[in-house]
């Protein structure tokens, strides 16, 4: 009998410590050591102290939310949640999502520096009745760049520098295309004509 209870109290502690492994939305605080950035992998610029791991979604929802990722991360989505939230994400390092970058009404998201996004799935815009803007600088790049749009939602895409958009497509473009904004710098526009 002893036996069996042992079996069953390691069973139930097996199986509530899996049960404690769930995705997560993760907020990121800025609280830790800065340059204008704050390091991606410092645990005191997340709530909670925990670094989001490839389960989890962080999101950007407090006024300067400025990550310096030094290197390669995977996460399930990005969420840029707030109107007014200007994200920023700088470095060398590369950021892959295995769903979606998400953008929201009045929110914008800049990548600089060298710094690589990866969507697994597509950047899913959701500012319904505004516009989400996306600028890309110095040598940033965003792959895999699949946009989709809820009803009234405009995008704003800008390349400066050196930057570049790999895999570009729209869904959704047809049933609205008149709320289906894109804007280029004139180098970009050139290119966009070409194709």
């Amino acid at each position: 009998m002893k036996k069996s209870i042992t079996r069953v109290g390691a069973l139930v502690l097996l199986l509530s410590g899996l049960a404690g492994v769930q995705a997560a939305t993760i907020d990121f605080v800025n609280r830790g050591v800065t340059t204008n950035f704050y390091s991606w992998s410092e645990s005191t610029n997340w709530v909670g102290g925990a670094l989001p791991g490839i389960a989890d979604t962080p999101r950007f929802r407090y006024a300067g939310a400025n990550a310096l990722l030094s290197g390669d991360v995977t996460v399930t989505a990005l969420n840029i949640s707030t109107g007014g939230i200007a994200g920023q994400i700088g470095g060398t390092g590369k950021l892959t999502l295995s769903t979606y970058l998400i953008g929201s009404l009045g929110a914008s998201l800049d990548l600089r520096d060298s710094v690589n996004l990866i969507t697994g799935n597509r950047t899913q815009v959701t500012a319904t009745d505004g516009t989400f803007a996306l600028n890309l600088y110095d040598t940033a790049q965003l792959n895999n760049a699949k946009f989709s749009f809820v009803t009234g939602s405009k995008l704003l895409l800008t390349l400066n520098g050196n930057s570049a958009v790999g895999g570009f497509t729209v869904s959704n473009a047809a049933a609205n295309r008149s709320e289906r904004v894109l804007k280029f710098p004139p180098r970009v526009a050139a290119d966009v004509r070409r194709l």
